[in-house]
């Protein structure tokens, strides 16, 4: 193996990276139990920062060899949300509750992925962050495991 390629090869599968994508989305929503504006149908334009934190794919046959996640993974997820009635995603879809749900798709895209904060700006000067972690990976996982057995 060639000098440069060994220095390319992840070589410890516990070196941990931070990725960080900005995307925007516009869609709209209501609070079905807020008591002001917000219970009527009414739109934003969210700024949605995604910070990922994980292990580099480590198989050189894979196409994400060397990288966390790819970044038009997270992109993928987040286009999701835009241009959508996001009650039909989040059934109350307060910006905590749609930065929980975010974080947790993106969480399940890749098991080398150990933690996601998700920050959503909801105004310019409004905004709220979700951390989650691989202990939340289990949860996700038995609720999307008894949903599935449900239907």
């Amino acid at each position: 193996m060639a000098e440069e390629e060994k220095w390319i090869t992840p070589e410890k599968e516990t070196d941990l990276f931070k990725l960080t994508r900005t995307d925007y989305i516009s869609g709209a929503h209501k609070l079905p139990n807020h008591q002001g504006k917000c219970a009527k149908m009414h739109g934003h334009n969210w700024k949605v920062v995604s910070e990922i934190t994980g292990t580099l794919c480590n198989n050189p046959k894979d196409p994400e060899f060397g990288m966390v996640v790819d970044f038009g993974v997270i992109k993928g997820i987040i286009d999701e949300f835009d241009h959508k009635i996001i009650n039909d995603l989040v059934p109350n879809p307060t910006a905590e509750l749609i930065a929980r749900n975010i974080a947790f798709r993106i969480m399940l895209a890749r098991l080398r992925i150990s933690s996601v904060l998700i920050t959503i700006w909801e105004t310019e000067n409004s905004s709220v962050q979700y951390l989650a972690t691989e202990s939340d990976r289990k949860v996700t996982l038995d609720v999307e495991l008894s949903d599935a057995t449900s239907k």
